[in-house]
């Protein structure tokens, strides 16, 4: 949460041209970081009805911790580059964002949320 409310400098700093990078993209930036923290609060409040052991439970947090400080760092680092990074398009920044979004953020993602999912069903 604190790098969310940090990342509302580097807006500032984008937004008044301090810093060369796509604004939209630093607020979204900003709005991962917020969003994630609220997300693993959302997921530890609710380990009070779940049902998995602690490997699993330790595995999802790392994957959902992971996921969140990517999502924030990486989403910070493409808006210098201007780079939406959602498909390969030949181009090499753009493309390594690609690899590192699917790497570092959308499999942990789907990770730690289906263990999430799981925990919560099972404990039913």
């Amino acid at each position: 949460m604190m790098l969310g409310l940090f990342t509302g400098v580097y807006i500032s700093m984008a937004m008044t041209n301090i810093i060369d990078a796509n604004v939209r993209m630093v607020v979204a930036s900003h709005l991962n970081a917020l969003l994630g923290g609220f997300w693993m609060l959302g997921v530890g409040w609710s380990l009070q009805w779940w049902g998995l052991d602690l490997k699993k439970a330790s595995l999802m947090a790392w994957c959902l911790i992971v996921a969140n400080y990517a999502n924030w760092f990486i989403t910070a680092v493409k808006a210098l580059f201007d780079v939406h990074g959602v498909d390969f398009i030949g181009s090499n920044p753009n493309d390594i964002i690609v690899v590192l979004l699917g790497i570092f953020v959308v499999v942990p993602s789907f990770t730690g949320c289906g263990l999430w999912c799981w925990g919560l069903w099972k404990d039913t």
